[in-house]
């Protein structure tokens, strides 16, 4: 992976308490392991621009196994943390275990030392310790902070819970072989696809790994 090109993906955001670090090369930090195309670099632009709150509603499409919820599902929840850690951030998908699978690699990331590296100040339960802080694999709360990560499967409720950024992640199992699609932002839907969460026509952002990407007015 060239380090030196993803540095570039994105112009850094000002922050109010200090640099914060662009999308992409927070990703190669904490994934080192991951391979990036053309697409990649365009997709993870977009993300960037998600979390500085250019786009403020966002739909991912592309064909699986492209790194869709590597990049919205796993990466972006952990990188908005780290940037805010008021945010309360929900993840919802088809099953609660996928919905889960990705809440528990979001702690995984936020435990390691290189995520620290980034982002000293978000931190979660470890053990027991605290003990007033909720960890499981649907919820995890950060330390000294309000915000935090929770995942609900399609037939789950998010009742009684704030959420300031909904990610809504593959909420149809086997509904096409040939792309799948991805939700970030508030409330938002696809008409057809998740009838259960109300419609919102505004969206904001779409990226589409066969044509690039395109902000909407």
């Amino acid at each position: 992976m060239n380090i030196d090109v993803l540095k570039d993906l994105s112009p850094a955001e000002p922050a109010s308490a200090g640099d914060l670090p662009p999308f992409g090369l927070f990703a190669a930090g904490v994934y080192p392991f991951l391979e990036f195309r053309w697409f990649h670099e365009a997709y993870y632009r977009v993300l960037e621009a998600f979390a500085a709150g250019r786009v403020r509603r966002l739909i991912v499409t592309m064909p699986p196994q492209h790194g869709k919820s590597v990049g919205a599902s796993t990466l972006l929840p952990a990188y908005l943390l780290g940037r805010n850690t008021d945010l309360r951030i929900a993840i919802a998908s088809y099953s609660a275990s996928l919905a889960s699978k990705f809440n528990r690699r979001v702690q995984r990331i936020i435990d390691s030392p290189e995520y620290a590296a980034f982002f000293p100040e978000t931190t979660i339960k470890r053990g027991a310790r605290p003990p007033e802080y909720l960890r499981t694999a649907d919820e995890v709360e950060l330390i000294g902070h309000r915000g935090g990560l929770l995942s609900v499967g399609r037939e789950g409720a998010l009742t009684g819970n704030r959420v300031d950024c909904f990610i809504l992640d593959d909420l149809y199992r086997r509904r096409s072989r040939r792309e799948v699609q991805c939700f970030v932002g508030g409330h938002i839907a696809l008409p057809g696809l998740c009838p259960q969460f109300r419609t919102n026509k505004s969206v904001l952002g779409r990226f589409s790994a066969d044509a690039g990407h395109r902000l909407l007015a």
